[in-house]
Formats: structure tokens, C-alpha cells, sequence
């Protein structure tokens, strides 16, 4: 798993940002010297950088970045439908 991913996946495990509510996350909008000086931070290798962003939007934004702009989609076309029923809960992949 990337440092970046793990960086973040550990930001949002923190008990100040854990009790947001999801489907608010990806809606603020961010200004983008924030998000250029978190991306900075973790091209030099500081992934510590990360804890001492008090805004959660920022970290969530930079994640729809990353997200946004893999050079392969994190779900195939092939296995769009399973995955899809997967998250909708019609779905197991234990039978």
C-alpha cells in the first residue's frame, strides 16, 4: 500500500476528524495553495506534514485527486457490475 494512502487512511483514524460524516467530506470547497502544499509536503517525503492540517476537507479533496487522476481506474469496466453490487450489499463474494 502506498505512504500516501496509509498517511491518510491514518488522518482520518484520528479522533478529531473520525466523527465527520461522510457525505459532507467531498463537498467543501478548498483552496488550492492547500492542497499544492500538502501535495509538496509528500513529493519531499514528509508524510508527518499530514497531522498538522486542522482542516479535514483539504486531506479529503487531495484524496479525490488522487483518485481522480490514477492512471488505471481502481475498478476495472470487466468488474463494474460485481463491484457495484458489492457496495450496494446484493452482493457476496463468499458464495
Amino acid at each position: 500500500m502506498p505512504k500516501i494512502l496509509v498517511a491518510i487512511y491514518d488522518y482520518f483514524e484520528d479522533e478529531n476528524v473520525k466523527g465527520l460524516k461522510a457525505e459532507h467530506l467531498f463537498k467543501k470547497k478548498v483552496k488550492n495553495y492547500e492542497i499544492d502544499e500538502l501535495e509538496r509536503h509528500f513529493a519531499l517525503g514528509d508524510y508527518y506534514f499530514i497531522r498538522t492540517i486542522k482542516n479535514p476537507y483539504v486531506v479529503a479533496t487531495y484524496l479525490k485527486f488522487i483518485f481522480k487522476y490514477l492512471p488505471e481506474p481502481l475498478c476495472t469496466f470487466e468488474f463494474y457490475t460485481m463491484f457495484y453490487k458489492i457496495c450496494k450489499g446484493k452482493y457476496s463474494l463468499w458464495y
